[in-house]
């Protein structure tokens, strides 16, 4: 018996409620600042529910994030998480 020889195209699409989820990640990107060459820290957050992207430039990465979570909820997706 050939196991996994049948295939079938499927499509699950997915949901999350407003304020369920939402993705993270940073960037480094190197700007000018007043003339002077400097790199700088990006948070990345894409709100799973409607797909709105937020950015925010940090000098360290260790500024608060706590900021950005539920402000960036409670404006996205109308629902302000924990």
């Amino acid at each position: 018996m050939n196991r996994g020889a049948a295939t079938a195209e499927a499509y699950v699409p997915l949901y999350y409620a407003p304020g369920e989820a939402y993705q993270f990640d940073w960037s480094h990107e190197v700007v000018l600042i007043s003339g002077v060459t400097v790199t700088v820290k990006v948070a990345h957050v894409r709100l799973c529910h409607s797909w709105m992207m937020f950015v925010r430039a940090y000098m360290r990465e260790i500024e608060p994030l706590s900021a950005i979570g539920p402000r960036t909820m409670a404006r996205g997706d109308g629902v302000r998480c924990p």
